[in-house]
């Protein structure tokens, strides 16, 4: 389908009340009848020109002209519908089949009028049966969209706001707290997850970025220079997971949390986590190469990154130890998921980051003169590809979370947060932003978030939580989630427009059924619907601030206060709404 609509992908049941109005007004304009608009309640609309109505199959097309002829005074156009018949009769045009069915028999109904003066009778309950009452009723709600001042304003407190929890007043250098919250709950731990996913998608995206001065990218420098050092400090630090080991492979490395001052955190709790690694893998590779970059390829700045991965076997370097961690146990099963609730099992998200880990590893390694642990990395990803093929499930249209049956649903944000993250600086295969798979398990995530929480009564685009059967703080929408279903579509969005089509398969057709008419506006559908999210989080952040989660009920902001991991998320929300933008002009 291309952008502009000049070949759109149409469906026959995928029509709705506006298409119709379209189909009817293009018989009028073909058979030379006058213009038509159609007039509502004190607003007058012109739809815009569509292409023929040939596009339609002819028992389609000629069911529309019946339609035609109960909706008007008389019949549409004899000499359109002869023209219509002489080129496009099908086969079974006499045949019983093609009489509508008796709930479209005509009945007494409210009147609209013509500008030019023509009258029509509108069947509501019939028309809106014919084209999906579903999709109009989807279609008329007006979902707040954010602020163009507050979007900017709180960009400007998200940078602020996370930067504070890196390395905070009584930490060690390095630390980043995942929240500033030490009681009820105490969140005042540097988790290995959260701290990568906030240095790589924000503190490494300023650093390399053009329009970042040469004073900030010296801050952000020293800070992950910092944190480079506290990663090694933690990777050697004994723990209930195990040890450093011989080229890290004592286990110690899948251990989730530590303690601010770099001491082992020793009470019960769901470990190893096999996606920390990875992460952190992904993040100091790509501030590796954003530093090496900066300073051209000097033989000092290459004398620092070989600190950080050393060629060596066995290994003492941050990020050959966990490349080898994940090649070594990507496909252990008894390894907790990011909620820290799940094991005995295989994670979509952990294996989505472990891919992408060891697909930028081998790059670095390759230009590091580790050819050979290149060759292996690569081999390594190309086996998790082969299993995460595995958590399609085409019966139910989604990417499970998980390998196992472990709940109802198997619904789980982290599938979307596993594309996010594990698409790295390209598209690597079943991560592009416009797979059929991904947008068939959005389109039944936002269903079941629309129907989960009492705040999404009346929304379109609903509040977003992290799974339906979620039972911590009673379950409730998150902002990260939410923000991470915006920055989705954002993306999409500038994949769309920088290939110039939008993709539309029998697997995604229900996500982009919701956009109708399937054609360039879209586009503006998409933009809409992420614009909404935002405005979601607009209405719940007080002041900027946001905590974990929101009530399911009020709205009110629940567990951890200022969660960096919401900052992270939001500044990445903000940098690709940024981009897709261009994408989106005409839908302001």
């Amino acid at each position: 389908m291309t952008l502009d609509g000049s070949t759109p992908y149409l469906r026959d049941a995928a029509l709705s009340f506006r298409d119709v109005y379209q189909w009817l007004e293009a018989a009028y304009k073909i058979s030379g009848a006058p213009q038509c608009h159609l007039l509502r309640p004190s607003t007058a609309v012109a739809f815009p020109h569509i292409p023929t109505p040939a596009l339609l199959s002819p028992v389609y097309t000629h069911a529309i002209f019946k339609v035609a002829r109960y909706l008007t005074m008389g019949p549409a156009p004899a000499e359109f519908e002869e023209k219509y018949r002489t080129s496009h009769e099908p086969s079974s045009y006499h045949t019983a089949e093609n009489r509508l069915p008796r709930w479209a028999e005509p009945r007494e109904p409210p009147r609209i009028k013509w500008l030019d003066g023509h009258r029509i009778r509108v069947m509501l309950l019939s028309l809106f049966l014919l084209v999906g009452l579903s999709t109009f009723a989807r279609d008329h709600h007006s979902d707040r969209v954010a602020d163009e001042a507050w979007i900017n304003s709180e960009y400007e407190i998200a940078l602020d706001l996370f930067q504070k929890n890196i390395h905070p007043p009584g930490t060690s250098p390095g630390t980043v707290v995942a929240s500033d919250s030490k009681h009820s709950p105490n969140y005042w731990y540097h988790w290995v997850r959260d701290a990568a996913i906030v240095m790589d998608k924000t503190l490494v995206t300023l650093y390399e970025s053009p329009e970042t001065s040469t004073a900030d990218k010296d801050k952000y420098e020293n800070l992950l220079k910092e944190y480079v050092g506290h990663e090694y400090v933690i990777q050697h630090t004994q723990n209930p997971s195990g040890n450093y080991g011989y080229n890290g492979q004592g286990g110690g490395l899948g251990e989730p949390k530590f303690n601010v001052d770099d001491t082992a955190f020793t009470d019960n709790w769901g470990r190893p986590q096999n996606d920390g690694p990875a992460l952190r893998a992904m993040t100091l590779v790509r501030f590796a190469r954003a530093y090496l970059s900066r300073y051209s390829y000097s033989t000092a700045a290459i004398s620092y990154i070989t600190e950080l991965y050393d060629s060596k076997y066995p290994t003492e370097s941050v990020i050959k130890a966990d490349l080898e961690y994940i090649g070594h146990r990507f496909d252990q099963w008894y390894n907790f998921d990011l909620w820290e609730e799940v094991t005995n099992s295989l994670h979509y998200f952990t294996l989505q980051v472990q891919r992408c880990a060891l697909i930028e590893g081998a790059l670095l390694a390759d230009v590091l003169g580790d050819s050979g642990a290149a060759d292996w990395y690569n081999a390594i990803s190309s086996n998790i590809t082969t299993t995460l093929d595995r958590f399609w499930d085409p019966n139910r249209g989604i990417i499970r979370s998980h390998e196992q049956e472990i709940r109802k649903s198997n619904l789980d944000i982290s599938t979307l947060l596993g594309i996010l993250h594990g698409s790295g600086k390209v598209h690597y295969q079943l991560s592009q932003p416009d797979s059929d798979r991904i947008f068939s398990t959005l389109n039944k995530l936002n269903a079941s978030f629309a129907h989960e929480y009492a705040l999404n009564s009346g929304r379109r685009y609903p509040a977003i939580g992290r799974y339906p059967e979620d039972l911590y703080y009673n379950g409730n929408p998150w902002f990260l989630a939410t923000l991470a279903y915006a920055e989705l579509l954002y993306r999409s969005l500038l994949y769309w427009g920088s290939t110039g089509s939008v993709t539309v398969t029998s697997v995604s057709i229900d996500f982009f059924q919701a956009y109708k008419p399937i054609s360039a506006e879209i586009i503006c559908g998409v933009w809409k619907d992420a614009e909404s999210r935002l405005g979601i989080v607009q209405e719940f952040a007080t002041d900027g601030i946001m905590a974990e989660q929101f009530d399911r009920n009020t709205g009110e902001q629940l567990s951890a206060t200022n969660l960096t991991w919401n900052y992270g998320e939001y500044l990445r929300t903000y940098w690709a709404r940024k981009d897709a933008s261009a994408f989106a002009d005409q839908c302001n």
